[in-house]
């Protein structure tokens, strides 16, 4: 026997061995290669020794290859796992996946694989879950797809159906949830009203799914949890009389992975208590947990895991045994009686065991972070440095992996007087560093002159990572701004992002210098340079930015802020910081209503004490939808309570507002994402504007743009300022219509995640007057557990609640650049036309960007970490070709003025 195939051999033997003892029915032996359906590539068959396998081969699948193996319906519905023997021959983690195709039905999985030999095990209750069903189908086939999507071929052998593990005689298995969510095999799906818990009442008990990444711990019943104690007492009721013994799995996070400040069970005695301090809830104990962890298989099912789903048991129980729940909520329970101990144990052993296989397997697989595999020239390693260029839209991706064609030997930048340029290099040390961090040195004209900066917007800042985990799949994604990066392995890609804002009284020329790459040990320099177009004149009229969210708006960041000690100080903190990233203006918390139509004008107080006004030029939008949910009807008189309550409500925030805020005021009535619902908004929005509010409302123009001119001017004339959605081609037309409708009302563009296309170039191109964003603080939750993470926060939490800036605000920057030459080009044009100049070359130009933005849609689309709407790459063109035609055309202007007439 040759040694390729004695390998073979082992690892197949190695797959017998760990072949499940439990009853299966086995659907494919592999026995038969050419009777299986396989496409993308040909499975052979791989046999070896006497007693190989159940049969005599198993199957080699190649790269690419995906086998198709039809099932009956009836099979799955009485199964519980599906279960594939796999064996990885190279010593690396592979991709697979998993697929049901039937009926109604088309779902699929990815999975990771180490090394070696072992059992690939998915519940079948999560496909479904995917597929929002509760059974399969009646009858007929699904076709069970099994991929190989790694570059080395797998062996495959002995596809089966499983039932659940055999339970105790005797126990109740439970998972608790909304009914309709995946429950963990054997365990019957369960919600608020199942027989085993009886609640007190005390607060209200709801089932949900928050997001946790398995079925058993990913849903729960009991108290929404929130940062000060919330307990509630549930009761169990036991069918057989008699002591039993209990084990619990318990929550104890609130949506989105945000942990309570307390959380404690108790049934007589203290089972888990564990409570945070401040100090600790803002450190890696609590909202910044996983910020240190490995995002390894291994590590999240040790360390990660067990943070957020915990195994308590219960001891001896009778019937009626209360627990009190403190911040915390049921996952799953098991109970039998008392003499089944020992099988009760090992079946939750049993349990935890597959639950840690599914973690590693489809949960956390593998991780993934960009690297350099290019070689240094002698030079680079001289300077312990290399520098590559980081363009396109992979300049983010965590599996960027650099070519000798993006070795960078200079990184050059375009901007004008007065506007901003960014600049993003991927640097990777040839050794080990302690830490990595870089500042510009001045930059200098041929004449010696110093190009003048704004010192306070000019930074070069390092980008740290944070985990994303999706199928199964952790990326490390570049997102926080630092000034320095600590403990940077060799060969690691560490983005460097270099923001120069120049002078209105910067003189057009070249400048040129170096960016100073800080390692330790040794220190590199990068050549720069940065040229300067002229472009004026100012445009009249700047796009102003808004921010959605409040500080208090977002549920993660209310948890940051009550663990401060000074709620307030943190509040100004934030907003100020917020202010500082570009934006002109935040919506802040309006006056209340009680139900009794009361004013309750303190939120508004509080907002605007801990609101940077003189930074704020742009409008200030107050939060009306409280306000206006506490109307009843649509018709009341004008001398009704709800007129008085409405009249009284605009008059405290005028008398709040104005005279403090040097911008604009709106009055924020909400997102209606249909024409029925602004049809119901109408008469309270009338109302509103009839006692001398200003309503604003966010809409989708797709939803308008369906509506005949005439009814839309009749929906929209309350408002003052329009927020919308630019999901449309017809953007524009929409966007003239309102204004010439509304005399004198704004209109911004919606833009969360910040997207420097819709922010930039499309809004000037619609005649838009500036963008608003939401998710302004943290990322759908804290920043760093790797589920929620998606690019579109501007800051997120440090140690001791300071916030840092993330890339999101460089796109936000540039983006804004972009719009503001875009109106400067528009304005010069009008100047060289009154000045019968030639400015054929620049209008191409702006007329090119404009019939792109008034043919296509500006709506975000997938990917969060990179940009959107129009690619990078024509984006970076058009801002190039711009300042490059603007000065021509400025040059032309400038030679007519100094010629006599």
């Amino acid at each position: 026997m040759d040694p390729k195939t004695q390998h073979w051999t082992l690892l197949a033997a190695i797959i017998l061995a760990q072949a499940a003892v439990a009853p299966a029915e086995l659907i494919e032996g592999f026995e038969n290669p050419a009777a299986v359906d396989t496409v993308g590539g040909k499975l052979s068959a791989v046999s070896g020794g006497q007693g190989l396998t159940e049969g005599t081969s198993a199957g080699q699948l190649p790269a690419g290859a995906t086998v198709r193996i039809p099932v009956p319906a009836a099979k799955l519905s009485a199964a519980a796992w599906l279960k594939l023997d796999v064996a990885v021959v190279e010593p690396v983690t592979c991709a697979v996946h998993v697929g049901f195709r039937g009926t109604g039905l088309s779902t699929r999985r990815r999975a990771y694989m180490a090394p070696g030999a072992q059992c690939l095990a998915l519940p079948l209750s999560v496909p479904l879950n995917d597929a929002n069903r509760d059974a399969w189908p009646d009858d007929g086939n699904v076709v069970i797809e099994f991929g190989n999507d790694a570059q080395a071929p797998l062996i495959v052998d002995n596809l089966r159906l499983e039932p659940p593990a055999e339970a105790p005689p005797g126990a109740t298995l439970v998972d608790f949830g909304d009914p309709s969510d995946a429950a963990w095999p054997g365990f019957a799906p369960a919600g608020i009203t199942h027989p085993l818990v009886i609640w007190s009442g005390e607060v209200t008990v709801r089932d949900g799914a928050p997001g946790f990444p398995d079925p058993l711990g990913g849903d729960f019943v009991g108290a929404r949890l929130t940062q000060r104690a919330v307990r509630e007492v549930a009761r169990l009721r036991l069918d057989a009389k008699g002591p039993h013994r209990g084990w619990l799995w318990v929550t104890h996070y609130a949506n989105r992975w945000m942990p309570p400040m307390e959380y404690g069970l108790r049934n007589g005695d203290a089972l888990v208590h564990e409570r945070h301090s401040p100090a600790a809830m803002l450190s890696t104990q609590g909202l910044l947990r996983g910020r240190d962890g490995d995002w390894t298989p291994q590590w999240f099912a040790d360390t990660h895991a067990e943070r957020f789903v915990r195994l308590v048991e219960l001891g001896t129980i009778r019937d009626g045994e209360k627990l009190a729940l403190l911040n915390c909520q049921l996952a799953a329970a098991v109970v039998a009686p008392a003499e089944q101990r020992e099988a009760l144990d090992a079946y939750v052993t049993g349990v935890e065991t597959d639950l840690r296989r599914y973690r590693r397997q489809f949960v956390v697989g593998r991780t993934v972070h960009a690297r350099c595999t290019v070689a240094p020239s002698d030079g680079e390693q001289s300077s312990g440095l290399m520098v590559f260029r980081a363009g396109g839209e992979r300049r983010f991706a965590p599996d960027f992996s650099p070519q000798e064609s993006d070795r960078l030997e200079r990184l050059e930048l375009h901007t004008a007087p007065g506007l901003r340029t960014v600049g993003v290099v991927a640097l990777a040390p040839v050794d080990d560093a302690a830490h990595l961090s870089a500042a510009l040195e001045t930059l200098r004209n041929a004449e010696g002159r110093p190009l003048l900066l704004d010192a306070d917007a000019t930074t070069v800042e390092m980008l740290a990572t944070v985990p994303r985990v999706a199928d199964g799949q952790v990326g490390l994604y570049p997102w926080i701004r630092r000034e320095s990066i600590k403990h940077v392995t060799g060969g690691d890609l560490v983005y460097a992002v270099i923001s120069v804002a120049v002078r209105d009284a910067v003189r057009p020329g070249t400048y040129e210098g170096f960016v100073r790459v800080k390692l330790a040990p040794g220190a590199a320099r990068v050549p720069i340079r940065v040229r300067v177009h002229a472009c004026k004149p100012r445009a009249a009229s700047e796009a102003r930015l808004i921010a959605l969210s409040d500080a208090g708006a977002d549920e993660a960041h209310r948890a940051l802020i009550e663990a401060l000690p000074n709620r307030r100080a943190a509040d100004l903190r934030s907003r100020t910081r917020a202010i500082a990233c570009g934006l002109d203006g935040l919506l802040l918390q309006g006056p209340t209503l009680s139900r009794k139509l009361r004013l309750r004008s303190r939120p508004i107080e509080d907002a605007l004490a801990t609101y940077p006004r003189e930074a704020a030029r742009g409008p200030t939008l107050f939060d009306a939808r409280q306000a206006l949910g506490q109307l009843r009807g649509s018709a009341h008189p004008r001398t009704s309570a709800a007129h008085k309550a409405l009249r009284g409500w605009t008059a405290a925030v005028r008398r709040q507002a104005d005279g403090t805020l040097r911008g604009p005021r709106a009055d924020f009535v909400g997102w209606e994402w249909n024409v029925k619902n602004l049809k119901a908004m109408l008469p309270k929005a009338a109302k509103l504007r009839a006692v001398g509010g200003r309503p604003a409302i966010c809409l989708q123009v797709s939803d308008l743009a369906a509506v005949k001119p005439a009814q839309r001017a009749a929906l929209l004339r309350p408002y003052r300022l329009l927020i919308l959605y630019p999901d449309h081609a017809r953007t524009h037309d929409v966007i003239a219509h309102y204004k010439r409708t509304v005399d004198g009302g704004k209109v911004y563009l919606m833009s969360s995640p910040p997207d420097r296309y819709v922010i930039g170039f499309y809004a000037a191109a619609v005649d838009a007057d500036g963008a608003c964003l939401s998710d302004v603080y943290m990322s759908d939750g804290g920043p760093y557990d790797g589920f929620h993470v998606r690019g579109r926060a501007l800051l997120v939490p440090q140690d001791g609640g300071a916030f840092a800036h993330t890339l999101a605000t460089v796109v936000l920057q540039q983006g804004r650049s972009d719009g503001r030459l875009l109106r400067r080009a528009m304005a010069l044009l009008t100047v060289a036309e009154a000045a019968g100049a030639d400015a054929a070359e620049l209008d191409a130009v702006v007329a090119d960007i404009r019939r792109h933005a008034r043919s296509h849609a500006g709506g975000q689309t997938a990917g969060a970490f990179n940009a959107r709407g129009a690619v990078v790459d024509q984006l970076d063109d058009w801002r190039r070709k711009l300042l490059r035609t603007c000065q021509t055309v400025q040059q032309r202007l400038d030679e007519r003025a100094a010629t006599p007439q």
